[in-house]
């Protein structure tokens, strides 16, 4: 009897014994809530994933439309500076005369004529001295030479823009730009815009009649080897080739332009020895740079043949500078004072000259007022 119980309860299930359906249902169970986990976070982590990507979709789309904007602003204002380029880039062996000013060296000359740093918006990080930087072009200059065939003196404006180059192209190109000189003349196409950073304009000044019939007693159309070029690092530079008698050619366009007669100016005693002079002149350099916020310092280096030194000096003391001082302080209101020198060892006449009165003038102008002279 014993033994018939104890065999029952040795095959009776021990409960939670591996293999019991008690046993079997829990670990289901355990199971099912572990893959249930599982999956939640699974899901949570395949949702942050697709809310990321959609927020890196969107600043993708708002990066590729600010760019695409600032692209459109680039081209239709000239947002970002345009790269540096040089006049050299549109000058010709042909080229005698070329003039050049860099507005990097102008300094704070320019303020008055800007708003007062109070005139910005305050969230706007700009004061009139950045403002200048940041807008004034790299380069402006004028070059010339004089085409016999063609029946004038063809002249090349070019600017190579920092900002604003685009606004500013249409400006011009819509303006009614009269320049009131006899025979100057704008090219049916007179602005071009080719890329950022230059804006080109083509004029011609008419060549009076039989000019280069008396050229050609002293000079020829020969070009020179070595075309001449400006000195670099001067607010104004300048050079102008002689070897083909393009001063000459330059001054009786200009007398005829202001209505004056070259043959008659050319019939005065006084032209004798500056005819001799001009002949033996080979080459002007010019530059010139502000000493201070009131004063231009310059220099022309006239290279010439050192047989000619002693009228050369003579003519550039006693008339020259005369004539410039008396249209300085006549028509600019400032002062001019200088002496030429002559160079031995440069083979050139040397004329060193200031022009003061600037501060006062450039105030003056900003205001609208008429500038007081300097001198009397």
């Amino acid at each position: 009897m014993i033994h018939a119980k104890m065999s029952v309860i040795a095959q009776a299930p021990i409960p939670g014994a591996p293999g019991t359906s008690e046993t079997i249902c829990k670990t289901a169970n355990k199971n099912s809530g572990c893959a249930s986990g599982r999956s939640s976070e699974v899901e949570k982590i395949i949702v942050k994933r697709g809310c990321l990507l959609i927020i890196l979709g969107i600043l993708t789309i708002l990066i590729v439309v600010a760019g695409i904007s600032l692209y459109a602003a680039n081209r239709q204002i000239g947002l970002f500076p345009a790269q540096t380029i040089s006049h050299e880039q549109v000058a010709s062996p042909e080229t005698r005369f070329r003039l050049v000013i860099r507005p990097d060296h102008l300094g704070n000359i320019l303020l008055p004529f800007l708003p007062d740093a109070s005139e910005f918006p305050a969230w706007l990080p700009l004061d009139p001295e950045n403002t200048l930087a940041l807008m004034l072009p790299h380069e402006i200059a004028l070059l010339s030479h004089a085409d016999f065939q063609g029946g004038h003196i063809k002249l090349t404006f070019f600017v190579n823009e920092r900002r604003g180059g685009p606004v500013f192209f249409s400006l011009v190109r819509d303006a009614n730009l009269d320049i009131d000189l006899k025979g100057f003349s704008w090219n049916s196409v007179p602005f071009t815009y080719p890329q950022r950073g230059m804006l080109l304009g083509f004029a011609g000044l008419d060549i009076p009649d039989d000019v280069e019939f008396f050229l050609l007693d002293r000079w020829s159309h020969a070009l020179p080897d070595t075309p001449l070029t400006v000195a670099d690092g001067h607010l104004l530079s300048g050079v102008l080739d002689n070897r083909n008698g393009e001063l000459l050619t330059m001054l009786l366009t200009m007398i005829e332009a202001n209505e004056g007669d070259w043959q008659t100016t050319l019939e005065d005693p006084r032209m004798e020895t500056f005819m001799e002079v001009l002949v033996d002149i080979f080459s002007l350099h010019l530059h010139a740079d502000l000493v201070d916020e009131d004063t231009l310092s310059a220099q022309l280096r006239v290279e010439a043949d050192p047989q000619i030194q002693p009228e050369l000096t003579f003519l550039s003391n006693i008339v020259l500078l005369p004539l410039l001082r008396n249209y300085v302080q006549t028509e600019l209101l400032l002062d001019l004072s200088g002496e030429a020198v002559w160079d031995d060892s440069q083979e050139a006449l040397l004329i060193n000259a200031e022009i003061t009165g600037l501060e006062s003038w450039i105030t003056a102008l900003a205001k609208g007022e008429t500038p007081t002279p300097v001198a009397e």
